[in-house]
């Protein structure tokens, strides 16, 4: 039995990976609703029943006055023997001497990765206990004099110098979740330009960030479509249309700070009529915020005068369930019945001028056709349109599958194939794309093969760019290789891509906006 206490972004994500070992998940919540936790496969519970009963308690709030040192010596003395308590969110929601107590009578264990005071004390108590299970809270080094939450070891000498080069100037400094306390009451929404999960960029830069920063203990909520609700602090997140201008200014004449996130290149007209009326609006609603967070660095380029912040997209790991495994070992095993080598793609099914999406894809095809004559190929595409499917790729020679995208077979899907490819030609709306779907790839296991965007340039050691015959075929001549790119990529993301980062670059923002001290 797991206990959980809190249940944010990172809580859920633990819950999915217990989801294997067939474990009774508890959760202890005060924002989670009880149909929320048992759709996750958890149930709900009183702090004192998980403090009383699971083998493993684990830790997941945020730090506020209220939260610090929420486990005390009362709560301690609840944890039955034999019990681990693990702490990867903040240090000071224990009282850290009140532990130390616990610890000394020798009949539990904790597993401790954050402390009062970072780095522990030498001479700390802590250290000398055999039951105390201590790690160095690395996602927080520093690398390079304010290159934040750098690389893990697999990224070392030549490589984490390129890395520190190419992030110091798009990373903040790190900053302690206990030092976020001053947005604590300020009331936050995001408005965003669609309410449907599917569309990546609601999840990404909407509903994963309400996640984080509700974790973290700030005040978020989504704004519903009407406006409705007492704000302090607006985010329109890719919302411009003239509905969304309207509330805008309402808002702001009431006093309520704007932000607009933007993570497309809508500025980019093309001499069309609509897109030159949209660039329009997109340019009206720039001139009336407090401040812009765009998706990357060359994006902030396109912004005149408004103030403007890089915050990456979240990192969205899709669920992968016991069943989920059990579906792609019975896949992999018919396969062997004729053997091809799997690639899949996924992505929005996009749009043909500018040309993006599964148009590149189609393009692709040709060169895929000529490379099936000597390495047999089948081809898995996970979108959102049947249609755009079977104008550009169906027609193909060699085997092919299309699959409607859903959070939940999502991973199913695409790990039952053997190399993921992402093709990309640059052009004014493609150069400014995020790596998003080169990092979910990556961190589902799968090697890539891509055109080169700016986007992509971090991953560059990790990544077989062009010349596709001879990328795929060495991936598929050499699964060592494949397997070495993953994990080091991996790495690099785990150490990068964390959720305390996307707090804090939030947090710049509203800061901004708001004057916090």
């Amino acid at each position: 039995m797991v206990g959980l206490l809190g249940w944010g972004h990172i809580a859920r994500h633990f819950a999915r990976l217990l989801e294997p070992f067939g474990c009774t998940v508890l959760v202890w919540s005060e924002s989670a609703q009880p149909d929320e936790l048992v759709a996750a496969g958890a149930r709900p519970a009183s702090l004192a029943e998980i403090l009383q009963s699971a083998k493993v308690v684990s830790v997941h709030r945020g730090l506020t006055d209220e939260t610090r040192g929420f486990l005390d010596a009362r709560a301690l003395a609840q944890l039955q023997p034999g019990a681990v308590l693990v702490n990867t969110a903040r240090g000071p929601l224990v009282d850290e001497a009140a532990l130390v107590a616990r610890l000394q009578r020798g009949d539990v264990v904790a597993a401790l990765d954050v402390f009062d005071e970072e780095p522990l004390d030498s001479k700390h108590p802590l250290r000398s206990l055999p039951n105390a299970i201590l790690t160095p809270h690395n996602a927080s080094t520093h690398v390079a004099g304010g290159c934040a939450h750098g690389p893990a070891g697999a990224a070392h000498g030549a490589g984490l110098a390129r890395w520190c080069r190419r992030a110091r100037d798009r990373r903040s400094t790190s900053r302690p979740h206990d030092l976020m306390t001053d947005l604590a009451t300020q009331r936050i929404g995001f408005k965003p330009y669609s309410y449907d999960d599917a569309v990546p960029s609601v999840r990404l830069r909407t509903k994963l960030p309400i996640d984080a920063l509700r974790e973290a203990g700030l005040h978020v909520t989504t704004v519903p479509p009407d406006g409705t609700g007492e704000y302090d602090c607006v985010v329109f997140q890719k919302a411009y249309t003239a509905q969304d201008l309207g509330l805008a200014r309402r808002l702001a004449d009431g006093g309520t700070k704007l932000v607009f996130d933007l993570c497309d290149n809508h500025f980019y007209d093309g001499g069309d009529p609509t897109l030159a009326e949209r660039a329009a609006r997109l340019r009206e609603m720039v001139a009336m915020v407090d401040a812009v967070s765009v998706s990357m660095p060359l994006l902030a380029e396109l912004v005149d005068s408004t103030p403007t912040f890089v915050v990456d997209d979240a990192l969205e790991v899709p669920p992968f369930t016991a069943f989920d495994r059990a579906a792609v070992a019975a896949r992999r095993l018919a396969g062997r019945v004729r053997p091809r080598l799997g690639l899949v793609w996924f992505g929005h099914h996009g749009e043909l001028d500018p040309p993006f999406g599964m148009v590149h894809l189609g393009a692709l095809v040709p060169e895929l056709e000529r490379l099936d004559r000597d390495l047999p190929l089948r081809l898995t595409v996970i979108s959102n349109s049947r249609g755009a499917f079977d104008d550009l790729v169906a027609h193909a020679s060699f085997p092919t599958r299309y699959v409607s995208w859903s959070a939940r077979t999502f991973a199913r899907h695409f790990l039952a194939n053997d190399v993921c490819v992402l093709p990309i030609a640059p052009n004014p709306v493609t150069l400014y794309k995020t790596n998003n779907r080169v990092r979910t790839a990556l961190l589902l296991g799968l090697p890539v093969v891509t055109d080169e965007i700016p986007a992509y340039e971090e991953f560059a050691d990790w990544l077989r760019f062009d010349d596709w015959a001879a990328s795929i075929t060495a991936y598929a001549s050499d699964p060592r290789l494949g397997k070495q790119h993953v994990e080091q990529a991996r790495a690099h993301i785990a150490a990068t891509y964390t959720a305390g980062h996307l707090v804090e670059q939030w947090c710049d923002v509203l800061r901004a906006v708001l004057a916090c001290a």
